[in-house]
Order: structure tokens, then sequence, then C-alpha cells
């Protein structure tokens, strides 16, 4: 409930300001200069965005950026609430990290804003409390089955499983 009514706004400030400082900013970029179709650029930009978030997500679990993340990591029992709980400073330094990357890239509104809705609503689903593997497509997507190893406390698993929906990041 915090996160919701609470985190709304300054994140919705915090996006539309990165949307202005960067809306001067030559985005044109390497996205610009593929001419994909909007289907094969929605693919893309959530590739490219759980690339991102793979890299800053094991940044967070450094020493410096451990204790706002820990807050994520605290839920004793993991469920489709667990992707909710984050300190109001990991949920900031989240999404400036992404959106701004993205932006900077070149990726269009539309599809920075296509990357948060899949990839939210899929780690939703990988924080359920399910034991789904999902069979072969496990070696290309996160099931909840693999993400649970990102979130045990000690022993194997810890420090593992950092993607959002590709499981290749953390297999390569």
């Amino acid at each position: 409930v915090f996160d919701l009514i609470v985190m709304s706004v300054p994140l919705a400030i915090l996006y539309t300001g990165i949307v202005l400082w960067l809306d001067g900013a030559d985005r044109s970029g390497l996205v610009g200069r593929l001419g994909l179709p909007e289907w094969a650029l929605a693919g893309l930009v959530v590739l490219v965005g759980d690339g991102v978030s793979y890299f800053r997500h094991r940044f967070e679990h450094c020493r410096w950026l451990w204790p706002s993340h820990a807050m994520h990591h605290s839920d004793e029992t993991m469920n489709c609430l667990t992707i909710f709980r984050f300190h109001p400073i990991n949920r900031i330094t989240t999404m400036g990290i992404d959106i701004s990357v993205l932006l900077l890239l070149g990726f269009p509104l539309w599809a920075v804003a296509v990357n948060n809705m899949v990839r939210h609503y899929y780690g939703i689903s990988v924080h359920a409390n399910v034991p789904w593997t999902l069979g072969p497509l496990g070696y290309v997507l996160v099931s909840p089955a693999m993400h649970r190893w990102h979130h045990v406390r000690e022993g194997q698993g810890m420090r593992s499983n950092f993607a959002t929906v590709f499981s290749v990041f953390d297999r390569a």
C-alpha cells in the first residue's frame, strides 16, 4: 500500500523529469538507426531493458546499494506481493537507471512504457509462490522456481539469478 500510494507520485515526477531532461538530447541513437518495425522494437526494448536491469540488480547487491535493496529480500514468504516490497530509494534508483539508459539508447517513450509494463507484470509472476520451472522455456525465460534461488538467505543460490525476464543473462 505504501509503495502504491506514497511512491506513485514521486516516481511519476521522476519519470517525467527524466523524459524532459532527455527531451532536448539526440535520442535517435543506436535504436533509431536500426529502422525496426514496432513489434521488433517492443521485443528489443524488453530484452535490452532486462539486460540493463540485470547489471543494475547485480550492483544493488554490492555493499553500497544493498542497504536499500535488502528490504525487497526481507519477505519471509515470497509471493506476488514481494515485488512491491521496495525501499523508496531502491525504487527511485531502479527507475532512474533503467529508464535513463533506455531513453539514451534512443528507444521511444512508448517502447520504454512497454518495457516497464512487461517487466513489471512478469516480475510479479516470477515472485509467485508456485514451483513452476517453465520446462524447456526455462532455458530462455526466468521461472518462479529459478527466481526463488535469488531470494535464499544462505547457501547455494545466493548472489545468483538477477534477471527478471530472460534467464540467458544469468546463464551467460
